[in-house]
């Protein structure tokens, strides 16, 4: 009989669900932002974590442009395409100057932290999934407010729509 004690195999390696592993090196996550205050927490959350774990950020914000008055009709000459074109390079502008300063407040909180903003138009939904496609994104982070108007309860909130459409995890932040 042999009184030795078992040999051990060496170091236990204990496999790490996917929903729990640690983001790869070079992650990045796409925060949803919509100048809110639920976007802000959510932000925040995930720049804490991007910057102790080594992730890159975007802060991601999709606009809408304004409905065109006339209708199709007043983009059917030359004067009124135009105008709209100005319109719309002057909404995409503001959109990127927000996000921007968004982007330098949490800069100057965490300045270690890889930050860098996009903006695209289009319904939010769709445009947030295009960017976190677009940008490799192994999250997104998405705030949400539970004080819901009435179209919200019914039409359900852009947060829920992009959870269940991601193919990606996705961090509901409440505020």
């Amino acid at each position: 009989m042999n009184s030795d004690p078992p040999r051990s195999e060496g170091p236990r390696r204990e496999e790490v669900p996917a929903r729990d592993a640690p983001p790869r090196v070079g992650a990045t996550w796409l925060v949803a932002h919509d100048f809110t205050a639920a976007a802000d927490a959510a932000m925040m959350i995930a720049a804490s974590d991007a910057s102790r774990l080594g992730v890159r950020l975007v802060l991601f914000h999709a606009y809408r442009l304004p409905p065109v008055a006339g209708g199709l009709e007043a983009l059917a000459n030359a004067r009124g395409l135009a105008s709209w074109n100005r319109i719309s390079e002057k909404v995409a502008a503001r959109a990127s100057e927000e996000i921007g300063a968004v982007a330098e407040r949490l800069a100057r909180r965490l300045p270690e932290l890889d930050v860098t903003t996009r903006v695209a138009e289009g319904n939010p939904v769709s445009a947030v999934l295009a960017a976190a496609e677009d940008e490799v994104a192994s999250r997104i982070v998405v705030g949400y407010s539970p004080t819901a108007g009435l179209r919200r309860r019914i039409k359900g909130s852009v947060s829920e729509q992009i959870v269940k459409q991601a193919p990606i995890p996705v961090l509901l932040v409440k505020s």
